[in-house]
This record gives structure tokens, C-alpha cells and sequence, in this order.
């Protein structure tokens, strides 16, 4: 049997995300794009899957193959004796585990997924056709195996479909090959790298997702870095009959877009997944920026680097979802004053020769308001564009009522725990609305370009606040922070992002603005419920930390974990963790002191937040990585507050979601039950 940590867990809490009213007060053309969109985002299903591991596409299979087999009524095959009733529980909680993070890997902290069920009971279940027998028997042995039993760098031992079929890849050879297509202009977050070694000679071939192939022995496919010791490559095709599939969709939008603006953001996703230039993809991304307030919120492709390795190459995403007016209207009051409040920050309060309208030389002289919306999800699948178009923030009020819902509350005294529940929705939507629309949306990059010109004095360079000295780091062309910061740089970036939102929930009128006071909870409740609240989800997110192989799954818990550390090193009057045991197994317990929280806690925060950006802002990456390195290293005492946290741990929900349906005339929206049963059902009925 193997390790229980990495075994689907027993009757998981199944939650619904519910979009029916929000999906019914749509128009017959609303729901026309949205149907088109969400069948676009989930053609690409098989796209993730490919990424997560060479087993997790014909596991999917498997899976639908034999919920199609019993037409959807398991308990036909106990009424055969096929599988007993807790075999079949078993089969099914993995069934479910694996659907919900769409491949074998946990879609949080990126761990395998093995079934409990024994493997001889599981080829027997799968006897009740050929089909599915030939599926099982070519993927036992991964599914029931091990290792790898963490997703990341194959030399580390990991597991990496952004690297297929290349066990010897390491390190250093990737980011060679980074930087010889970087060097040529090439955006590399669509891709995939192979490595070849044939007669002792090693060759890359970059697999670029479109759905045109080409030839890979055309002349123009073929790249030699300067000196000719690595040779790539090009291959166009990768995910194609998904790509072609995808594309079909979205011209089948097209004609239900609500403007030009909107089709125009189509027209660029459809030329780039036929051809595979990114280019067309950040011209969509424009496009996408500039239509505002869509009833019909979308985006598909590419997005987030989060697992790779090297935070490089971008998973498939698609996402479908209908906006919430009222939480929007709030959202877009924090938008119009956001400039107000980014002068409150440490960088634009230290600079002396700041004047009116000036925020300092690391923040932005004008702040550029995004669209930001309130949705609701209907499809979910797991650039240069923001400094010169705005940007576009989306916060998913139907997935943070469910994440509330489920949330276990560990490690608070008595005493604390009825306000903390009280207050946790209201915080954290006031957390995550400052995170994202300010934490994320502030900021000046100092760069050079390639003719050498600056956005900064080079003849007199700004002085660091950190250093009292002028600073001699900056971008240079072809730069930029996930580049330059590499594989810490997601986990950075939120650090800064969550130390910011923590500043700004000290100022009063931003929590009323956010409808985060009323009259049963004062500014001061909400502010030390922020950090009570940050201190327990930094503690819970020691789960996604692998003492093996020292590294951390998720990077909102690393960044999490940053902000405790610097909590904890301001002393014991302001924080402290005590241990002890609860019914035989380890536990803790917080002890933050709410007198202290506006002045040391908030001073501590503050000076985080500096000096991450600081750094982001300078390219300082040697100074930075150090910091952020040593910040979130997890020592002795760590370990035993993660002993805790795992005896204390309760199991993630998962989240079933509608589906919906074209009858040639009305698209209908379809719920299902909140059940292991229906979570399947609704993948055999999204048809992919």
C-alpha cells in the first residue's frame, strides 16, 4: 500500500459551485458566447492532462470509459459482483480526486494521487469491457507507483510533461535553451522542450503548441545558439486536434460577441492557437484588457507558469464566467481610489523629493485603473501589456464562498474562534481584493532597452531606500521579473502582493469601501482577523512543503510562510507559537497580540514589502534571492509546526460545477449533485 499522503482520500467533502441564477439572467446572446467559450476551454482539456503526466490522458479515459460502460448507474456492478461496495467508494473518491485537479497530480501542492483500492481489484472492475482492460493494463504500473511522487525537475527526482520523454534534462541545459530562443525573440510559454541524444550528440526539439504542423527539417525550424554547442529544433503541432477543436468554438463565438473589441480578442486567440505565435496571443491579451465590464468574462490558453519547474512554460487554462454587478460596483469604488492608497505604501512615503502627483522613481506616476469584476465560474480549467494598456482584475465570489465554507479553523484559542468565523468572508474578500487589484497592480520595473535608453536617469540613478545608495541593477532588454527571478519568482511576487493587501488593511476607509466594516465589526476586529487569518492559512500551507526534496508545491503557502517568518523574527510580544497535543497528536496554538498588531506587526509587514520590492524593481536578483531564500527556508521549528499541521489536517473539498447544453435553439445550464456520482458525470457529459 502505498504512503497514506499520497492515497485519494476516503468520502471527500464534494461542494457545488453554483452559477444557475447568475447563468439565467444572461441573454440569449450571453449565453450563446458563454456556451461557445466553455466548450473553446474544455476542448482544451486533454492539453493540462498532457502537461501533468504520460499516464494522466488515458487515466481520463479510463475513467469515462467505464462510467459510459455502466451508463452512469454504478451500482450495476454490484448487483454484477464485480467490485464490492468499499472497493467501489474507493474507486470513486479517486475517479473524483483525479477530475477535479485534471490529471494524477494534485492540482494544490502537486503530489501524486494513488487509489486505495487494491490493484487486482481494480483489473477486475476494469474486465467489464476490452476497451477498458487494455487502458488499465497499459498504465498499472504508473498508476500505482511512487515515483515520482512530486511534480518538478526530473534531476530532483520530479515529474514533468513540460520536459517529456527527457529523464537526463537538467537544469542548466533548459535554461541554455531559454536563452538562445530568447535571445531570437521567442516566447516559450506555449511550449514544451525534448531532449535527444543520438550517437553522443544532444539536440532539443521545442514541441510549440498550434494547431498547423510543420515541418520540423524546414530551414527556419532549425536554431544554433551562437557558437553552435546547442542545437533546437522547432516543432509546430503539439496538442493540434485540441487546438483545431478549439478553434472551431471559438469562431463559433464569434458571432455572438458583444463588439468588435471583443471579436477582435477571438480573431487574435484563433490566429494563435492555429499558428502558435505568441504574439497573437499578447495582442489578444490587449484586446482582452480593453473589454471592459463584460457581462461574459473569458480567457483561455496558456496563462500561468505555476508548474513548471522553472516557472517558464504555462499550463492550459480556460475560464468562462458571468459577472456579479453588485460585488463589481464595489470592486470598481477600490479601483477609482487605488492611487489614493498606493501613496500610502513605504516606496512612495520614503521618497523626500516626492511632490504632489509624484509616487517616487519605483512606483508608476499614473496609476492605470483596471476593469475589475466580480464572476461566478462556469468553466474553470486549470506579458508585456499592463504599462502600456491596463490590466484586467477577476475575482471568483462563488469559488471564495466555497473555500469559507470548507475551511477547517486550527490553532486558535478558544476565545478567538467565533469572531474569526465571523469576520473570515468579509476579510478575506477585502485581502484579496487589495492583493489583487493594488498588490499586484502597483509598481515600476526600472529597465534599459536594447538602444539603450532608460526609464530612470542612468546619469543619476534613484537612490535605494534600502541602501542609501544609487542603485546598479535594472532590466535590460528582453527582461523581464519571471525571467529574471526565476523559479522563486511566482512565490516572490505573491509575498509582495499579500504584504501589501496586509498594509492597507490598516486604513479604515479602504475596509468601508470593501463593505468590510458594519456595525457588528470594527476596522480594528478586521484588521487582526487579516492577520490572524494570514498566520493560519501560512501554517496550513506547510502541507505543500516537502521536507524530501526541500521544496515547496504551492507558492501562495511559500509566500504565506515569508510573511509569518517575518512576524515571528519581530519577537514574541507580537507573535508566538505554542505546542502541545490534542488527543494524542501534535498541535498549536497562535498567540498574536491584538494591541500590537497596528503598530510592530504592521512596521514588520511594511519593511517585507520594501524590500521585495525593492528588489522586483531593480532586477536586484542576487540580493533578492538570497533574502526571499532565507526567508522562507523552513528549519527545525518549522518542521515540528508542520508535524502539526499534518496530524491536524483535514482534507481539501472538491468542487462540482454545471454544465451547459445547445439544443439548436436554447443553451440550458445544468446542475449536478454534489456527490462523488455526479462530479463524474459531469466530465462524461462535457464530451472531451
Amino acid at each position: 500500500m502505498a504512503s497514506e499522503r499520497l492515497l485519494a482520500t476516503e468520502n471527500p467533502h464534494i461542494f457545488p459551485l453554483e452559477c444557475r441564477d447568475a447563468f439565467e439572467s444572461c441573454s440569449s446572446q450571453e449565453k450563446l458566447y458563454a456556451f461557445f467559450m466553455s466548450r473553446a476551454s474544455y476542448s482544451g482539456a486533454r492539453i493540462l492532462l498532457r502537461q501533468v503526466s504520460p499516464e494522466s490522458e488515458i487515466i481520463f479515459d479510463l475513467i469515462i470509459r467505464l462510467s459510459k460502460a455502466c451508463e452512469g448507474d454504478w451500482k450495476v456492478l454490484l448487483e454484477q459482483k464485480i467490485i464490492e461496495s468499499r472497493a467501489l467508494d474507493h474507486f470513486l473518491d479517486y475517479a473524483a480526486a483525479f477530475l477535479d485537479s485534471v490529471g494524477n497530480y494534485r492540482g494544490y501542492g502537486d503530489t501524486k494521487i494513488i487509489p486505495r483500492l487494491q490493484p487486482e481489484v481494480f483489473r477486475k472492475l476494469c474486465s467489464i469491457s476490452e476497451e477498458t482492460k487494455e487502458l488499465y493494463e497499459s498504465i498499472e504500473n504508473q498508476l500505482y507507483s511512487e515515483k515520482p511522487e512530486v511534480l518538478g525537475l526530473p534531476q530532483n527526482g520530479g515529474q514533468s510533461e513540460y520536459y517529456p520523454q527527457s529523464p537526463s534534462i537538467i537544469k542548466s541545459e533548459i535554461e541554455a535553451v531559454h536563452d538562445t530562443l530568447s535571445a531570437k525573440g521567442f516566447f516559450l510559454q506555449n511550449t514544451r522542450l525534448k531532449k535527444t541524444e543520438e550517437l553522443d550528440e544532444i539536440s532539443y526539439e521545442l514541441l510549440l503548441a498550434s494547431a498547423e504542423c510543420r515541418s520540423p527539417e524546414a530551414p527556419e525550424n532549425k536554431i544554433s545558439s551562437e557558437n553552435s554547442s546547442i542545437k533546437i529544433r522547432l516543432t509546430y503541432g503539439d496538442h493540434s486536434a485540441e487546438l483545431e477543436k478549439v478553434v472551431n468554438h471559438l469562431m463559433d463565438a464569434t458571432k455572438y460577441s458583444r463588439s468588435q473589441t471583443q471579436t477582435s480578442y477571438l480573431d487574435k486567440n484563433i490566429h494563435h492557437f492555429r499558428s502558435g505565435n505568441m504574439q497573437d496571443h499578447i495582442d489578444a491579451s490587449i484586446y482582452w484588457v480593453k473589454d471592459e465590464s463584460a457581462p461574459v468574462e473569458t480567457f483561455i490558453g496558456f496563462q500561468e507558469s505555476y508548474r513548471d519547474p522553472l516557472g517558464i512554460r504555462c499550463e492550459w487554462e480556460g475560464l468562462v464566467a458571468i459577472q456579479n454587478k453588485s460585488e463589481t460596483e464595489i470592486l470598481g469604488l477600490l479601483a477609482k481610489r487605488a492611487e489614493h492608497f498606493i501613496r500610502l505604501l513605504p516606496w512612495c512615503q520614503n521618497d523626500s523629493k516626492a511632490g504632489p502627483g509624484d509616487l517616487g522613481p519605483f512606483e508608476s506616476s499614473t496609476f492605470l485603473k483596471p476593469d475589475f469584476v466580480s464572476l461566478q465560474v462556469v468553466s474553470p480549467v486549470q506579458m508585456p501589456v499592463r504599462s502600456a494598456h491596463g490590466r484586467k482584475n477577476i475575482s471568483l465570489s462563488n469559488r471564495l464562498a466555497a473555500v469559507h465554507f470548507y475551511e477547517q479553523v486550527p490553532f486558535l484559542p478558544a476565545k478567538e474562534v467565533d469572531q474569526y468565523k465571523r469576520l473570515r468572508h468579509p476579510t478575506f474578500n477585502a485581502i484579496v481584493s487589495a492583493h489583487e487589484l493594488i498588490g499586484h497592480g502597483c509598481g515600476r520595473l526600472l529597465e534599459q532597452d536594447s538602444t539603450g535608453l532608460c526609464n530612470f536617469d542612468l546619469e543619476n540613478p534613484p537612490v535605494s531606500p534600502l541602501t542609501g545608495d544609487p542603485i546598479n541593477t535594472w532590466y535590460t532588454a528582453g527582461k523581464i521579473p519571471k525571467s529574471v527571478f526565476g523559479r522563486i519568482y511566482n512565490a516572490f511576487n505573491e509575498c509582495l502582493a499579500e504584504s501589501i493587501a496586509l498594509i492597507l488593511m490598516s486604513e479604515a476607509e479602504l475596509l468601508e469601501v470593501l463593505g468590510a466594516t458594519g456595525s457588528d465589526r470594527t476596522a480594528e476586529d478586521v484588521l487582526y482577523n487579516a492577520y490572524l487569518q494570514t498566520i493560519c492559512l501560512a501554517l496550513n500551507g506547510l502541507s505543500s512543503y516537502d521536507p524530501a526534496q526541500k521544496r515547496w508545491g504551492q507558492a501562495h503557502d511559500r509566500a504565506r510562510f515569508g510573511i509569518l517568518k517575518k512576524l515571528l523574527a519581530s519577537g514574541p510580544d507580537i507573535l508566538r507559537l505554542s505546542t502541545h497535543h490534542t488527543d494524542d497528536k501534535p498541535d498549536l496554538t497562535i498567540h498574536l497580540s491584538r494591541a500590537l498588531v497596528s503598530s510592530i506587526a504592521h512596521r514588520a509587514i511594511s519593511d517585507l514589502a520594501l524590500r521585495l520590492h525593492i528588489y522586483k524593481s531593480t532586477a536586484d536578483v542576487t540580493t533578492g534571492s538570497a533574502f526571499f531564500e532565507s526567508l522562507t527556508a523552513v528549519d527545525e521549528q518549522s518542521l515540528a509546526w508542520r508535524e502539526a499541521v499534518m496530524a491536524q489536517k483535514k482534507p481539501r473539498p472538491l468542487y462540482v460545477m454545471g454544465n451547459t447544453f445547445f439544443d439548436g435553439e436554447n443553451v440550458v445550464y445544468k446542475s449536478y449533485p454534489a456527490t462523488k456520482e455526479g462530479l463524474v458525470q459531469s466530465w462524461v457529459e462535457r464530451d472531451v
